[in-house]
């Protein structure tokens, strides 16, 4: 058997999943001639994987002849343990040889790929007598995770401890960003925690407060085992915890992370489940029954550097909008009246009083502010969307619909309120017409070469 190297190595780096951190994988990719039988030779691709971080990583590795744009002709995942090195020897695609020239596009994460069905199962990741509020889930308003639907966000006092809400093992840590807001150079700014559970499945605890990381890559934690303190880091509008299960696998390594997050399923410390609701009062022992107003708003009041969010040397719709970014939707939401008691108002003010009203739970008085004059009329994407679950919530179900249909109308790609529209009708009874809605939305995706969205929901539907 003859053997000629025929490739130079390529090194390359990938962004991982966890924001702002960088760790490198090495691929070399060697190209060899074999015997084919009867006398041809045939060329061999011989790859080699070099993970020289301290967390295992997946990696997708598609080969094409010729450069990148051309034809894909094989494709191979593999996890590869920390400071280790994976030897692959790839095969093309039944009717396919690989050329002399072969070029390759990598995808890499944190974490092991798993085809099996993994135990769902996780406490709430807070201690036992910590109540948090769910504000923002994928049966509420989505408002930051239309590429996670499933995430959860906790909104809970700032310096809360975070609790492993299952065995496993640390595999990233960052804790070393400090600053909080809605701008778009902090969306790659949260502090991060990442565990790998034995069953295949990875928890993400995101905003965590600076530098209150208890633990290091590498450590074993115990369900339960405080792990960090809630924060108000990167790209986030007050203190919560994001929390997001994820299953890797080839395509949610293709897709950068794209609705990697599946739906979890939380249990209290007796074993009985959590079936957590948007705007729900819970904690480690199960719901804590129907929240009151303040109850709702469970973020603290976190003061700008002059003083209170309302005492900034700013007009009142301005220190209204401060307010309602640091958290404080009590303060926002007196502002607003003010100022709607001394000047009068305009589908500005009003679309902002909404607003704070949703945040604090108050669906019905929201929706007298939404059915302003010129509020929904022309309204954004956003205010469109909380109006439409404002009436979900408040019994408006017909009308919910009617609003969410204008939504897709508008814009057909937007996944969250796809889902919301499904549920529904469902929830009315034409889980025919909820079934369509999915299998469309799901056949537009497979059409631009993306995954399926909705293969659980659709399951769950049929299941009925």
């Amino acid at each position: 058997m003859t053997r000629s190297l025929a490739a130079l190595c390529f090194f390359c780096w990938s962004l991982i999943a966890v924001a702002s951190v960088e760790a490198p994988i090495k691929v070399s990719i060697f190209i060899s001639k074999e015997s084919a039988g009867l006398g041809q030779l045939e060329n061999q691709v011989r790859l080699i994987l070099e993970n020289s971080s301290d967390s295992p990583r997946s990696v997708l590795i598609k080969l094409f002849n010729g450069d990148i744009d051309s034809r894909l002709v094989s494709e191979v995942a593999v996890s590869v343990a920390p400071r280790s090195r994976v030897n692959l020897e790839p095969k093309p695609f039944p009717g396919y040889r690989f050329a002399n020239n072969v070029s390759f596009r990598f995808f890499s994460s944190f974490g092991v790929l798993t085809n099996s069905l993994p135990e769902n199962k996780f406490r709430l990741p807070f201690p036992a007598n910590i109540d948090v509020r769910v504000c923002q889930s994928s049966d509420g308003a989505i408002t930051t995770h239309q590429k996670n639907l499933f995430a959860v966000d906790f909104c809970v006092r700032e310096k809360t401890p975070v609790l492993a809400a299952k065995a496993g093992v640390v595999i990233a840590v960052v804790d070393t960003f400090t600053e909080g807001g809605f701008r778009s150079d902090l969306l790659d700014k949260a502090n991060e925690i990442v565990v790998q559970h034995d069953d295949g499945l990875l928890t993400y605890y995101g905003h965590i407060y600076p530098n209150s990381a208890r633990v290091k890559i590498g450590d074993r934690v115990q369900a339960g085992q405080e792990i960090a303190l809630v924060g108000n880091v990167g790209y986030s509008s007050g203190p919560h915890l994001h929390f997001e299960v994820v299953q890797l696998s080839p395509l949610v390594l293709e897709y950068g992370g794209v609705n990697r997050a599946i739906r979890p399923n939380f249990v209290a410390l007796d074993g009985e489940p959590i079936s957590i609701k948007y705007l729900g009062v819970y904690n480690a022992n199960g719901a804590s029954g129907t929240p009151s107003v303040s109850a709702r708003n469970l973020q603290p009041k976190v003061k700008s550097p002059n003083g209170g969010c309302e005492r900034v040397k700013l007009d009142l719709y301005k220190r209204a909008q401060n307010c309602l970014r640091l958290g404080d939707i009590g303060a926002a939401i007196a502002l607003l009246k003010k100022l709607i008691e001394e000047k009068g108002s305009n589908p500005d003010v009003y679309s902002l009083m909404a607003s704070a009203l949703v945040r604090a739970g108050l669906f019905s008085e929201a929706i007298v502010f939404f059915e302003k004059p010129g509020v929904v009329s022309e309204c954004d994407l956003s205010v469109c969307r909380s109006y439409a679950d404002s009436l979900d919530k408040v019994g408006r179900v017909d009308e919910a619909i009617e609003w969410y249909r204008r939504l897709l109308a508008r814009t057909p790609t937007l996944s969250g309120e796809t889902l919301s529209l499904a549920r529904l009708l469902a929830k009315t009874s034409r889980q025919d017409e909820a079934l369509q809605l999915l299998r469309s939305y799901d056949s537009e995706r497979v059409k631009s070469g993306l995954r399926p969205l909705f293969s659980n929901e659709i399951q769950s539907l049929l299941s009925r």
